[in-house]
């Protein structure tokens, strides 16, 4: 076969994937519109339709997502490939980020869940939830190229980011039955309560507590529940999910909070104390999702990875582009389970931060390694790994020039500690945030909503 035939032969193959491969493509495209402007667009899209084909062939990420879609038999060819897996990592990148930002909470869910009961129901394994709130990368040393998948297409396999049992001990407590999945109605739960800032907790305490007693019984917490959980079926997208929410969904965090007869009460420290934990868990279910467990390594690429999960959409290439670029010492260098757990810290309490760096900066007119790392340690009360900072200088000082411009990285972290993972969206919208959740349970309480 002569190379132009061959060359003809391999472009009218991928033509064919990409044809076969468009109703998906627009499958995807349509999760991540608003529930009415998808009825609006199924209904005009007949006008249009002879488009799709040309529009495969030429967008990125469209082609991107038929590729996946490609049978098993196809994908693994060795004679071709349409886009190659750094190309598609960063594509999905881009695409999971919109589905976390632009989603409502049900279609994250259904996105990012891999595990099925007997009966049919989705559920999430902590590896799952990890992806739906964080916007994580594939680690360097895996194969994996995407997250999560829509209904009815082929999902990554549950080894290619499952972290080990032990960085998993904390949803336990949510686990009653021991098969280590976590519903949507918990997954609900575990959203609103990471939306808490640290200064609202007090609050959120007070919105359970009714009877102003100072401690929160298992009646009160289960008539604030009730009352979102209700909300939740009188919103329409909701009822069109299958998703299900039984009376016993929390039971689990019912029996960590009051004991299995139900008769112990919470206080404001032990509630702090249970979102304490949450965030740590959360911090090392990342960690594992790089490391491949608790005791291993990260390396300086992944952790750059790490900081760049709070970027804007539109400037994830650029971001990626210094990632993929940095030096190699860097990107070679370890990081520890500590060291994360540290920069983590520093990062939950960003307010601090950016009043320490805005204020040297403006004060001083420059702002260097040294200097980040003393505001860091005044923060924390620990020594920062001087790897950390220069990595977080590699990423953020875009002219190379040693002296850090602190506002791009402080929105970055705003972003990724504030709402990165959710909106600050109404509950009566498709695209309903964990932030709305938590006004909801407010009003609910508060008694704004309907019961």
């Amino acid at each position: 076969m002569s190379r132009a035939t061959a060359a003809l032969w391999q472009a009218s193959r991928q033509l064919r994937v990409l044809l076969r491969t468009q109703e998906p493509c627009c499958r995807q495209f349509a999760a991540l519109q608003p529930y009415a402007q998808q009825q609006e667009h199924s209904r005009s899209a007949a006008g249009w339709a002879w488009f799709l084909p040309v529009a495969a062939a030429l967008l990125p990420t469209v082609g991107m997502t038929a590729y996946s879609e490609v049978r098993a038999e196809d994908s693994q060819s060795q004679g071709w490939q349409l886009l190659d897996i750094s190309t598609r990592r960063r594509a999905f990148f881009k695409y999971e980020k919109r589905v976390r930002d632009l989603s409502s909470p049900d279609k994250v869910f259904q996105y990012f869940a891999t595990a099925t009961t007997p009966e049919g129901i989705r559920m999430m394994k902590p590896a799952d939830l990890l992806c739906s709130l964080v916007a994580v990368y594939p680690p360097e040393s895996s194969t994996a190229v995407r997250s999560g998948a829509l209904p009815g297409e082929h999902r990554p396999s549950s080894g290619q980011h499952a972290p080990s049992v032990k960085a998993s001990e904390f949803f336990r407590l949510f686990d009653v039955d021991g098969d280590g999945l976590i519903s949507y109605f918990e997954y609900l739960l575990i959203i609103t309560f990471l939306s808490i800032p640290p200064q609202d907790v007090h609050i959120a305490f007070q919105m359970y507590d009714l009877d102003d007693s100072g401690n929160i019984d298992s009646r009160e917490f289960r008539e604030v529940t009730r009352g979102l959980r209700q909300r939740m079926r009188k919103v329409g997208h909701l009822q069109r999910t299958g998703f299900k929410a039984g009376e016993d969904d929390n039971q689990g965090l019912m029996e960590t909070f009051f004991g299995t007869d139900g008769k112990k009460r919470l206080s404001l420290g032990d509630f702090a104390k249970f979102l304490h934990g949450l965030h740590n868990e959360i911090v090392r279910l990342e960690f594992v999702h790089y490391a491949g467990s608790l005791e291993g390594q990260m390396s300086g690429r992944d952790f750059a990875r790490c900081l760049i999960a709070g970027v804007e959409t539109s400037k994830a290439d650029s971001y990626i582009d210094r990632v993929d670029g940095m030096p190699q010492e860097l990107a070679t260098l370890q990081v520890s389970l500590k060291d994360f757990e540290n920069f983590a810290a520093l990062r939950r309490d960003v307010h601090t931060l950016e009043v320490a760096l805005d204020f040297y900066h403006n004060s001083m007119g420059h702002l260097r390694v040294e200097d980040f790392a003393r505001a860091a340690k005044k923060i924390t009360g620990q020594d920062m790994n001087p790897t950390l900072i220069k990595i977080v200088f590699a990423m953020f000082d875009t002219d190379d020039d040693g002296d850090l411009t602190p506002r791009e990285l402080l929105q970055v972290l705003r972003r990724r500690e504030g709402n990165s993972a959710y909106q600050q969206y109404s509950m009566e919208r498709q695209d309903a945030g964990a932030t709305g959740l938590f006004k909801c349970l407010v009003n609910c309480v508060a008694g704004k909503q309907e019961a």
